[in-house]
């Protein structure tokens, strides 16, 4: 947001920068960022958008040639900076003229071909932050809004790389200066790498983009022959099956196919229950072959320890870059605790567990020798079941599981440790 004053001195730091057409960092960090201008933008780099019309980096085409509706000026657009830096980085290509232009020149987030997530909550920093280091070019550097900046009118920068627990580098849409800003709660503290000041400041909001077609590895293959740079048949998922599913992990079972060569494939996954803050994601290139058939684990452990509803992004990549995509869905459920067998009555048991409020109703299963038998439970509130028939003498082993059912799918937790009853009366 600052003006006249940064202007002054911008030039200082991006004399090298000229000419190599990106920032020199000293910290590591998930993006390159390219200062000259381009019409185009690439995932995993972020397009730099000055907002200084001073500055040494200011590209006039990115803007506006002149004031209309809510716009008058770049100076008071950090936050339209932000959005088309961000959104260059997963691989969407909006300039500030064409996000102006399509809301009367209003500033708005969401709407650009991409998720958009918001949180006013300084806790999500973290979060925001390892979506985009880990997200492999489908999370953007998130943007953080600081109440006062400089000058007391508030401010949008970019993170885009960690330091510490608490520490995060920041780039700046005014000065092109990369910050170092540390988060204690909602006080934000850095230093100007311009002036050399410390200033304090109020944590406002945390913004991210999440496009899920992205991926760094897209740049990452290199197309060796005429042939493969030819290539635009995308790979094709298909036998998608869930293998095994326990309270803690689920396993799918995908085959990838591909014309010339599938080479690569990556998986995200989330929870329903957190949403996407939760991601993990893994990328894994092989040699090249035409089939390949993979098993993909997700872990519970990966996810908060979160039951309910997952949700599995499965993508494929040729060495032409070419890409496919599918999603799976299951649901893992909360295995019941058996807390007593009991034998009141001749030949039967009644059997208690503990409650789970997500599940539609439960199994319990009874096996005697190599005779196994289940009975339903309706209704996630009855936690009780008395069974009747059984022989005395006999020894019987218990479990029960939860049963979450969502139209005609069917997903069961793991059953319980086993309880074993000897038949008394």
């Amino acid at each position: 947001m600052k003006k006249s004053l940064i202007a002054k001195v911008v030039s200082c730091i991006v004399v090298f920068t000229l000419f190599v057409g990106v920032l020199p960092f000293t910290q590591a960090q998930a993006a390159t960022v390219n200062t000259s201008y381009s019409s185009g933008v690439t995932t995993g780099t972020i397009r730099y958008i000055s907002q200084n019309p001073n500055g040494s980096l200011f590209y006039t085409k990115y803007w506006p040639s002149s004031s209309f509706g809510n716009y008058s000026s770049p100076k008071s657009e950090c936050g339209t900076a932000c959005i088309s830096m961000a959104l260059s980085y997963v691989g969407i290509n909006k300039t500030p003229k064409k996000i102006l232009e399509a809301n009367n020149g209003s500033t708005v987030w969401s709407g650009w071909g991409a998720t958009y997530n918001s949180s006013s909550s300084s806790s999500k920093i973290a979060t925001y932050v390892k979506n985009y280091l880990n997200g492999d070019g489908s999370y953007s550097p998130p943007a953080i809004q600081l109440k006062k900046y400089t000058s007391g009118n508030g401010h949008f920068m970019l993170i885009i790389g960690k330091v510490s627990s608490d520490t995060y580098k920041v780039l700046d849409p005014w000065d092109c200066a990369i910050k170092q800003i540390t988060v204690n709660g909602s006080t934000l503290t850095y230093t100007s790498s311009l002036s050399g000041k410390s200033y304090t400041d109020t944590f406002v909001t945390i913004r991210q983009f999440y496009n899920a077609g992205a991926s760094i590895v897209d740049n990452d293959t290199t197309k060796s022959t005429s042939a493969a740079s030819a290539d635009t048949t995308n790979p094709t998922i298909s036998a998608v099956e869930l293998v095994k599913q326990t309270s803690s992990y689920y396993k799918i079972k995908v085959t990838l196919k591909d014309n010339v060569a599938v080479t690569t494939k990556k998986v995200s996954s989330y929870t329903q229950t957190n949403g996407k803050d939760d991601i993990a994601t893994s990328k894994k290139s092989f040699t090249a072959t035409k089939t390949k058939t993979i098993t993909i684990k997700v872990n519970r452990s990966d996810h908060g320890n979160a039951y309910g509803a997952y949700v599995t992004n499965i993508y494929a990549y040729d060495a032409a870059g070419n890409a496919s995509s599918v999603q799976f869905k299951t649901n893992l459920v909360k295995r019941p605790t058996i807390k007593n067998v009991t034998n009141g009555q001749a030949g039967a048991i009644t059997v208690k567990w503990s409650k789970n409020s997500e599940v539609s109703y439960y199994q319990v299963k009874y096996v005697s020798g190599s005779v196994s038998k289940k009975v339903k439970v309706s209704g996630a509130s009855v936690t009780s079941k008395k069974i009747t028939g059984l022989t005395k003498g006999k020894t019987y082993k218990v479990y029960v599981r939860g049963v979450v059912q969502s139209g005609s799918k069917k997903y069961y937790s793991s059953w319980s440790k086993v309880s074993s009853i000897k038949i008394s009366k």
